[in-house]
């Protein structure tokens, strides 16, 4: 009886050791007064879709509910801001259920608990409690002999490892995750983690995605109500020419347009959009519409950018001018095809929405070329000819060379211009021992006349003065407007005389009168000819003109290159 009551004497404190260890891990394990982790919100109902406009279904609403159809087959009423509102009130909810949802839920209590729990901690809980079991006090209590009968090593081992592999059991394991989390994670602190990542979201993200999703509503349906009452046609002409592209706002400047209501729209430019609303103020309700018009030629000028106003049922005029880029037209020396942008834009509350967008095809021709399909040439001026005048080039370097060499060759070296060198002379001859200097002086250069029997038309590849005498030859047009360059640059009163299929120089022989003098520029490319022999010709050449009474019936045209500059027409840049 003895053994036995020694025996239950032991066995019960193995069964009080083993309790003891256990509750020593559950506290070790377990934060104080643990509580129930909460469950995760429920998912909140889906609302109704938005009315559709133009007649079309609404988008479906969340949970299998259908949107509103739109009224009477019209746009729907759509109020942006309410329209906002419900977004962020969507975005908000959303962004509340995503934080509760139950994947996102284990995600946070598997990241937190590993934060908190790690692999060192429970390595150390463990080894605790396995010391604990090896104590020199536990040891003590079983070296009985009875003990040591019963229960030998082998068994103790036993033991020992039952309760270590205990201590790894899987179940065993979860509950003490289970407990630990629970006490360390209370409904409080999810509650006060989950609103702080909300705040946090609203702080750092919300208003971003609010204004990118305003931004998309408001743009979509904007968009889809100016693309149904809005429309623009380009009526831009298909061929541009160097040598007019920049003088284009003067050619096309004020020119009657006749609309489709019978008014007169005053054309300003070659490339006028025509932008038309087609809101029905019977039935709809109209505003009028800030629109914005972008063009370019790519690779020929900058974008140009012109804006207007548009009424309800109404068409409307937009005329961008094109500002070319002199070095891309000098470097043509045949016709380009290329393209030009055209893009229209409604303007509504600092948003621009695209309408419209083409791309036309254009042909650029060169500098030299004078076009006679030029829609412009013949509107404003007494005679296409006029436009000659940008041949003309008085400034260009070549000329101020002539000039000084002209300068040379007269009394003293010094140029006067309708003032007297022999005071016993009329005014006239003192002018014209002037011109003779100037016809001497481009009969040394050698320039060869080259005959062309639409030499002084329209339509026609002219060169300027510099190139004339760069590659010392020239028609009929060439030369005049290599002499005409010189006499406008030394002051005179310069004439450009066209007559069928040629053309020749003039000047008036003194500042304020109207004797013309004239001169057949083509023979400075004579080396057997002289100055006297090419103003014979040029007299000649008129008398027979007044004879046949061509000046009167505009078969012969007289531009005065005064005229011609108080126009607005200037000498091209050509170096």
């Amino acid at each position: 009886m003895a053994a036995e009551k020694h025996y239950f004497q032991f066995f019960n404190k193995l069964l009080v050791l083993i309790a003891v260890a256990l509750s020593l891990c559950i506290v070790a394990c377990s934060g104080a007064d643990g509580k129930d982790g909460i469950a995760g919100a429920d998912g909140r109902d889906g609302r109704d879709g938005l009315a559709g406009t133009n007649g079309k279904d609404g988008t479906p609403g969340v949970d299998g509910k259908d949107g509103a159809p739109g009224a009477n087959g019209k746009d729907a009423v759509v109020n942006i801001d309410s329209l906002a509102e419900v977004i962020r009130k969507e975005v908000s909810g959303s962004i509340w259920d995503s934080i509760y949802s139950e994947p996102n839920v284990d995600t946070a209590y598997k990241n937190l608990f590993d934060n908190a729990f790690g692999k060192a901690w429970m390595d150390s809980t463990r080894q605790a409690i396995i010391d604990s079991l090896y104590a020199e006090s536990y040891m003590d209590s079983v070296n009985g002999d009875l003990f040591g009968k019963a229960f030998g090593k082998e068994w103790m081992d036993s033991v020992r490892q039952m309760l270590i592999d205990s201590l790894y059991a899987e179940s065993y394991v979860d509950s003490v995750y289970k407990n630990s989390f629970d006490s360390a994670f209370s409904e409080a602190w999810l509650d006060s983690a989950r609103q702080a990542m909300i705040d946090s979201l609203k702080e750092a993200d919300y208003d971003s995605l609010y204004n990118k999703l305003y931004d998309s509503v408001y743009s979509d349906i904007y968009r889809q109500s100016v693309i149904r009452t809005l429309y623009a046609e380009d009526a831009g002409m298909e061929n541009v020419y160097g040598a007019f592209a920049n003088q284009y706002s003067l050619m096309y400047e004020d020119v009657p347009v006749p609309m489709e209501n019978g008014s007169t729209m005053m054309l300003q430019s070659p490339f006028p959009i025509y932008i038309s609303d087609s809101c029905d103020v019977l039935s709809e309700n109209c505003t009028q519409k800030k629109v914005m018009v972008k063009t370019w030629i790519t690779g020929y000028t900058d974008t140009i950018t012109t804006t207007g106003v548009v009424k309800p049922h109404s068409k409307e005029i937009l005329f961008p001018s094109l500002k070319f880029k002199d070095n891309a037209l000098l470097a043509l020396s045949a016709p380009k095809l290329t393209l030009r942008h055209i893009e229209a834009f409604a303007l509504e509350n600092d948003h621009k929405i695209l309408f419209y967008s083409e791309s036309k095809p254009i042909t650029i021709h060169p500098m030299q070329m004078f076009g006679a399909d030029e829609p412009g040439l013949n509107v404003k001026v007494e005679s296409p000819y006029w436009w000659y005048g940008a041949w003309v080039t008085p400034m260009a370097d070549s000329i101020t060379s002539i000039v000084s060499e002209v300068a040379k060759k007269l009394p003293d070296g010094e140029l006067k211009v309708y003032q007297y060198y022999n005071s016993n002379l009329s005014m006239a001859i003192n002018s014209k021992m002037v011109v003779e200097n100037v016809f001497e002086v481009l009969q040394s250069r050698n320039i060869r006349y080259v005959q062309n029997t639409g030499g002084a038309s329209l339509g026609q590849r002219v060169n300027y003065p510099v190139e004339t005498l760069r590659k010392k030859e020239g028609i009929c047009i060439e030369t005049a407007t290599l002499f005409a360059s010189v006499l406008e640059r030394l002051g005179f009163r310069t004439r450009l005389i066209f007559i069928p299929g040629h053309v020749f120089v003039g000047w008036m022989t003194d500042r304020d009168g109207n004797v013309i003098d004239l001169v057949e520029t083509t023979m400075i490319g004579d080396p057997n000819s002289t100055f006297v022999d090419a103003n014979n010709a040029g007299i000649e050449e008129w008398q027979e003109q007044q004879d046949l009474g061509n000046f009167d019936t505009g078969d012969a045209v007289i531009v005065r290159m005064e005229d011609v500059r108080q126009f607005g027409i200037m000498p091209n840049n050509i170096p």
